[in-house]
Parts: structure tokens; sequence; C-alpha cells
């Protein structure tokens, strides 16, 4: 099995600010990016199989005797095959072209207590995805335009309170109608040490074509692909947030402590239809059924003293569908695969005049359901990564700095360990856990 990525990436990025007056500022930012990517993954085994069977070599590729069993491997074997085994294989590579045109013009006015932001935006994007050896497979093809237009007010109600509405209209070529979506946010200081938020917003995903769904994945058939139902509405979100932030007043300015909730709804959000009854290969993304997301967060930051700082947070993370989804053989669920419930992160970093640094990071996940083919899902064991960096900074003239440095990454070699479990039928998209093994580095850097 072999996978191949190369990418050829162009971008472009251009920004214009002026303030015209005290009360009145206007930018105006533009960006294009091209991508063209060449994308190969397939098993040698499957290529034989095909091969072979184009040559005449089975009665019915579905149920292979074991006189044709033998007579694949002698196929297989021979040197004079291999041109029309690497044809096969060549069928599976695909070219991507991937254009996306930004522009965005913002003007920002202040008149008493309020300070009114608004602009518009253009978003076009287009993709073509082909497998050029490949002319019996349709091509994978999509331009879409996104209009929008924005206005918000930050309206100082109050000194320490500060309300702030605005609104989102957009057209979108793969959505009938107009999209429109409000938000709100509220933030209070009723004490120095002490800020409150709460807020509202509105936002949708619509349909598109996406970069891989010409080669989503490989089963013992095959390349999979996926395309859109022509049914396929775009997703819906309504967003509450609630939040905190305490600088505790025995330490001054150097500890704060956070706290905020989200609450999310979900409509008519985006899955995969892979029943496939025509055994065509062919996917759907469809519609799927409500959901409902809780978030909790909660993390601190305390400068400890000269040159220390200590950071770390938490989070806990229920996601569920409204109805049960079947994913696959033997498993109906409502939960969200391949999201942890917890997660969390610990950092220290310490920082001396003399240009030395020295940083640890801890990164936990959870435990899991992951999903993947052939009928597997699991819950996953949690994970605990630990980084270690130390480096030192050479000051050798008033423009010219040395970065030395050194580390592990993933000291413990924790990681998904059953990422290959699968041979040539693997999954691509079976990835619950972190994957890069302990992995030692040396890094070198000039500033000027």
């Amino acid at each position: 099995m072999a996978e191949s990525l190369a990418h050829k990436i162009h971008m472009l990025n251009l920004q214009w600010e002026q303030q015209l007056t005290p009360s009145l500022f206007y930018s105006v930012r533009g960006s294009y990016l091209h991508l063209q990517r060449d994308a190969f993954y397939g098993a040698r085994a499957d290529a034989e199989f095909t091969a072979f069977d184009e040559a005449g070599g089975f009665a019915d590729p579905d149920n292979p005797t074991p006189a044709e069993e033998a007579a694949l491997a002698d196929f297989a074997a021979d040197p004079a095959n291999q041109a029309a085994i690497n044809a096969v294989a060549s069928r599976i590579w695909s070219d991507t072209r991937n254009q996306v045109l930004f522009l965005d013009g913002q003007i920002t006015q202040k008149l008493g207590a309020h300070e009114l932001v608004y602009g518009a935006q253009y978003r076009y994007e287009k993709l073509e995805e082909s497998r050029p050896n490949d002319p019996a497979l349709a091509d994978t093809s999509d331009d879409f335009g996104t209009y929008g237009l924005f206005v918000q007010d930050i309206w100082t109600l109050l000194p320490g309170l500060e309300l702030v509405p605005g609104v989102r209209v957009d057209r979108h070529d793969n959505v009938d109608g107009t999209i429109f979506s409000p938000r709100i946010a509220l933030r209070y200081e009723p004490i120095d040490a002490l800020t409150l938020r709460a807020s509202y917003s509105a936002g949708f995903n619509a349909p598109g074509a996406y970069n891989e769904d010409l080669h989503i994945g490989v089963s013992s058939g095959g390349a999979i692909f996926l395309r859109n139902s022509p049914d396929l509405e775009e997703e819906r979100s309504d967003s509450f947030t609630l939040g905190a932030d305490w600088w505790v007043p025995s330490f001054g300015k150097r500890l704060v402590l956070s706290s905020t909730f989200h609450y999310t709804l979900l409509h008519d959000t985006f899955d995969i239809d892979d029943s496939d009854p025509n055994d065509t290969g062919i996917w759907e993304r469809v519609n799927g059924p409500d959901a409902k997301v809780f978030v909790w967060e909660n993390g601190f930051q305390w400068v400890v003293g000269r040159g220390l700082r200590l950071e770390g947070s938490i989070s806990y993370i229920r996601a569920r569908f409204d109805d049960p989804i079947t994913r696959v053989t033997g498993l109906t669920t409502r939960e969200f695969i391949e999201r942890p419930e917890w997660t969390g992160l610990f950092s220290v970093i310490y920082e001396h005049d003399s240009g030395w640094q020295i940083a640890s990071l801890l990164n936990y996940t959870g435990s899991m359901l992951a999903v993947g083919e052939a009928d597997i899902y699991r819950k996953t064991p949690k994970f605990w990564e630990l980084d270690l960096n130390v480096s030192k900074t050479f000051h050798l003239s008033p423009h010219l700095e040395l970065k030395l440095g050194a580390g592990v990454r993933n000291l413990f070699d924790d990681r998904q360990k059953d990422l290959f479990d699968n041979g040539e039928d693997r999954d691509p998209t079976y990835l619950y856990g972190p994957v890069r093994p302990r992995t030692f580095f040396v890094t070198a850097g000039v500033e000027f």
C-alpha cells in the first residue's frame, strides 16, 4: 500500500489600511490561493487483482477459485505483466486544482458611545479534480461564490458595560434564498478584577465540493468516491456562550482564571450515506439529524515570578445527535465519533535574561468512540503527550540573533498503536489519537 501527496501552493495577500480621521478608519484586503495536488492512495494487490481480471483471469471476480488465485500469484510475479499492473495503478492517481479568491472591505466609525463596524465580503472558490488515467470516472468539479454584507455596533452603555449587536446577510450560489445570521454579545465588568461575557450567534455551512471527495478511502473493492446529494441543504447553527474571567486580587494581575460555557444547536448536519445499493463505489453526502453540542472550558494563566509562567486548561465536550445513526455493522449511536469528551493542556515556560528558555507542554486526550471500515469500532484509550524543549538565544549584534534549541516530542511515546492494523484495507480516516512517535529534535535559527 502506498500514499503520496505532492502540493504546489501559490498565495498572494494584499492589505491596505488607513486612518482618515480620529473617528474613521477603513481597511481593504484581498487574497488569492492556487493549489495543485497530485495524489495517490492504493494497494499493489488491488492493481494486480484488477489487471488479472481484465486479462480474463477470473470467471467471477467476487468468488475466485483456488486455481484462479494461484494463477493470480503467477501473473503478479511475471515481469511481463508489470506494465499492465502499473497501468491499472496509475488510474488511481488524481490531479486536483483548487482556486480561492477572497475580497474584504471594512469601515470602522466612532459616533459617541457607538463604534460602528460595517463592510462587505466576497469569496469565490473553484475546485477541479480528475483522474486523468481513468476516463471512465467522472471528474469532480464545482465553483461557487458567496456575497456577504455585515454591520455591528459596539455600544458602550455604561462604564464597564458593553453591548454588541450585529447581523450578517449572505447570498451563496449553492443555497436558495438569502441567509440572515444575527448575533448579539454583552460584556460587563462589575469590578475591576471580573469580566462577564454572554453572546448568541447564528451561522451556516453551505454545500460544496471538497478536495478529498474523489478519493475518500479504500475498501476491499477499491476507491470510494463521495458526492453531494441533489437534495443536500446547508447546515445551520445557533450558538450560545456564557463566560467569565477573574483576576485573583491577592495575585494582582499575575493570575487570571477563566471559565466558559458553549451550547450549540446544529440543524441539518452533514453526514455520509454509504449504503451504495447498486455497488457503484459512490457514497453521498446527505443531511443527517440535528445535534446538540455542549462545551465547558476552564483555564488559568499565572505569572509566578520573573520569567516563569504557568498555563493550563481543561475542557469537557458532549456532542450528541438527536437521533441514532448507524455507523458500521453492529454500531448504532448518537455520539460524535473521534471526538473526546475530555481534553487538557498544561505548560510551564521559563525565560531567563541570559537568553535561556525552558518549556514543557503536557497534552491530554480523553477516551472517545472511533470507527473505521471493516466494521471496526472501539472506545479508545486515553493519551498523555509530553513535549520538552530547551533553547538559547545569542545576541551577536544589535540586529542579529542566533537561536539554538533541542528537545523531545511525545516523551512517553503515547500514541495510536493500531493505525496500520488493517493492512491494504486500512481506512485512512481511522485516526483518533496522537500519531507522532517519540521524536528527538534540534533547531537552529537566525533573526536579523
